[in-house]
């Protein structure tokens, strides 16, 4: 700082240009410096985006990418949090710790705790009990679904994965946005799309209380691996699902697969006694 402009500030400040006073104003214009910034300044250097909002603002013709807060990084445009973390929030946690937890059934996507058919997992499993193709059409299939789940404390709606000439799964389900599982918490597909494409994750080997299937691998589904009737031929889905003779046959998958044959493997006798699929829906 040149004379002329110290003078200034001293006249200014109602310092006088003495050396006691040049030595007043020195430890001033030190304090000065030495106080945190405000304003503006003071924002753009403890700004940060929290996670799930934008972190690129426009800058003339450029984008400029923001720091995201904590254990989030800017990804498509917006603060994601990282792997194995939720946005909780605007905070990045655990899944566990999910805004104090969320409820039995219910999983946490994205800070809310959502339940099977919104996003959250629903669960899958194969029934413990025997049947012949004698169910009782589809709404009886989904009633044994129903009661094996409430059976083992299972909440939520189920139906079959079973199809006759017209009705389907994929015309009949939920079409969850989230996961299915087994009900030993195992991902079988990622999303209603993935069930679909041919192929799940692991086998659907699992009944209702979580016990392994190591006999009787058969489910009756009718069902087309992209979740369409396979056959539309009554005598060919055991009469609709009202008939148990062995006149006529059905078709039915392998709990130990998981490429097509999961759902769509061979046709058998109606006579014969095999398992469900069974879905949960809500």
């Amino acid at each position: 700082m040149d004379s002329d402009r110290f003078d200034a500030l001293s006249r200014h400040l109602g310092v006088r240009a003495t050396r006691r006073g040049a030595s007043a104003l020195g430890a001033l214009l030190l304090a000065t410096l030495a106080v945190p910034q405000t304003g503006e300044a003071q924002v753009q250097a403890e700004m940060c985006i929290k996670p799930g909002r934008r972190c690129k603002k426009k800058q003339g013709k450029h984008r400029k990418k923001m720091r995201c807060c904590g254990q989030a990084s800017c990804r498509k445009g917006r603060c994601r949090c990282k792997r194995g973390l939720q946005n909780c929030q605007g905070k990045c946690i655990s899944q566990a710790e999910c805004c104090g937890g969320c409820p039995t059934g219910q999983t946490c996507v994205d800070a809310r705790c959502v339940g099977c058919g919104q996003g959250g997992d629903c669960i899958a499993f194969a029934t413990s009990t025997l049947h012949s193709g004698n169910l009782g059409g589809l709404a009886g299939a989904d009633a044994i679904c129903q009661q094996r789940a409430t059976a083992a404390g299972l909440g939520g709606a189920y139906k079959a994965w079973l199809s006759d000439a017209t009705a389907s799964p994929a015309t009949r389900f939920v079409q969850n946005p989230g996961r299915y599982v087994r009900t030993d918490g195992l991902p079988i597909a990622a999303d209603w799309a993935a069930l679909v494409s041919g192929v799940i994750l692991i086998n659907l080997d699992r009944t209702e209380t979580g016990q392994f299937i190591n006999s009787d691998r058969e489910a009756w589904t009718n069902t087309a691996p992209d979740g369409t009737p396979y056959a539309t031929n009554p005598n060919l889905l055991c009469s609709e699902w009202g008939s148990g003779s062995s006149g006529v046959s059905g078709r039915a998958g392998e709990v130990d697969q998981v490429d097509e044959d999961w759902t769509s493997s061979h046709s058998d006798a109606c006579d014969d006694e095999w398992r469900l699929y069974c879905f949960q829906q809500s």
